[in-house]
């Protein structure tokens, strides 16, 4: 079956991490045996040297083609996120599409919680772009808040099509106009 599929790591299995270079951000996969544990963006390439497995290459196949078609459905193993509720949030943002975006308070109330809490959800998300906690936007229609920076989550709106209400601020923090 295609999709998101949430599964334990076997601790047996080695930890491998790996370097992917896109057009709008460097990122450092980490996976175990045949599960995705993390994924960080960043502006800047990290240097160490790239493990490589079938499982890493599948990963980058994805993210490839997630950069060629925004619209692109990921089907990959991703680590159990570690609560319940975290999991119901990464479960909603994956049903948002390319081009959708909605804001905290909206997806707080489609799961019947607060705003706050979908925000600190989204902060713990290791896996951005795959589980898109950048379609989250501030109630205001600005951009809200993002771990891996405000540019990036702007670059990847733009890339997917959604056009955000507010400019993003001369040197903003990562965190600028976070909800909590």
């Amino acid at each position: 079956m295609a999709g998101i599929r949430w599964c334990q790591p076997s601790s047996r299995e080695p930890l491998v991490r790996a370097h992917v270079a896109l057009e709008f951000a460097h990122l450092l996969i980490e996976t175990q045996g045949e599960v995705l544990l993390r994924l960080n963006l960043n502006r800047q390439r990290q240097d160490f040297v790239s493990d490589r497995n079938d499982f890493i290459d599948e990963v980058t196949a994805q993210l490839h083609a997630y950069q060629a078609d925004p619209g692109f459905d990921f089907d990959i193993n991703l680590a159990y996120p570690g609560t319940d509720f975290r999991l119901r949030v990464y479960q909603a943002m994956i049903q948002l599409k390319a081009g959708d975006a909605i804001s905290y308070g909206e997806l707080a109330q489609r799961l019947q919680t607060a705003p706050r809490a979908i925000g600190g959800a989204c902060r713990a998300n290791p896996y951005p772009i795959i589980v898109p906690c950048h379609r989250i936007l501030a109630a205001n229609g600005g951009l809200g808040g993002f771990a891996c920076g405000l540019q990036v989550k702007r670059d990847l709106l733009e890339r997917e099509g959604v056009r955000v209400s507010r400019r993003l601020p001369e040197n903003a923090s990562p965190h600028e106009g976070k909800p909590f």
